[in-house]
């Protein structure tokens, strides 16, 4: 509904212009630069066909893809981003990937990374048991700033600083504790990158008067 009221908007502004919009789910890297190259195709497209003024609306993960992709498109073809995080070519470099005029971001999404720390209750004080309550981080409780509703509730700065400590706290731990047990290492984690072997290396390089790069260069 917003994007619709938004679009008419903007287009009753915008004359002799276009709304390019999107919304997108979570996606792998790989997906993403695709609807990079989709994004782009549509921007061609819409010049192409005379449209003076394009401005692209992102709701939720469109909001991030616009984004992303107006970084790249500022760039020069030699800068923009070559490989995905797991090695896939982007291909960006090789893509007509023209400028917005104008971009509307609405309830843009924060990355993967920071919806789900928000998503963390750290007032659960035991993982089995659910129930299970720390009083000073219950966000449900009136002397930490909860109102019944229809009434709303305030809480202050200094309990949602606390809050917000603890669920980097809890994350923290968590990732302490896979350490901890040799669990935080890319076999684990199932990481497509290559693992370090130290003796591999050795074997490798012991012969050598000096330097300590791989055959191959590395």
């Amino acid at each position: 509904m917003w994007s619709q009221v938004l679009t008419a908007a903007v287009g009753a502004v915008v004359r002799n212009g276009a709304i390019l919009g999107a919304h997108c789910s979570s996606a792998s890297s790989a997906r993403t630069i695709e609807r990079v190259l989709d994004a782009a195709a549509g921007l061609v497209f819409l010049r192409e066909q005379g449209f003076g003024s394009i401005v692209t609306l992102g709701h939720s993960g469109g909001g991030t893809l616009y984004a992303f992709y107006l970084e790249q498109a500022g760039l020069a073809p030699s800068e923009r981003i070559a490989a995905t995080p797991g090695g896939r070519p982007a291909k960006l470099a090789d893509a007509e990937m023209p400028l917005a005029d104008g971009a509307i971001f609405l309830a843009p999404h924060p990355g993967q990374g920071q919806l789900l720390l928000a998503c963390i209750d750290p007032s659960v004080g035991d993982e089995q048991d659910p129930m299970s309550v720390v009083p000073d981080l219950d966000p449900y409780r009136p002397a930490n700033g909860f109102a019944e509703p229809p009434a709303s509730s305030a809480y202050t700065g200094e309990f949602l600083a606390r809050y917000r400590t603890a669920q980097r706290d809890r994350v923290v731990a968590s990732y302490t504790l896979l350490a901890a047990v040799g669990r935080l290492d890319p076999e684990h984690l199932r990481l497509p990158t290559e693992t370090y072997d130290a003796r591999t290396h050795y074997h490798q390089v012991r012969d050598q008067w000096f330097g300590v790069r791989n055959p191959d260069g590395r």
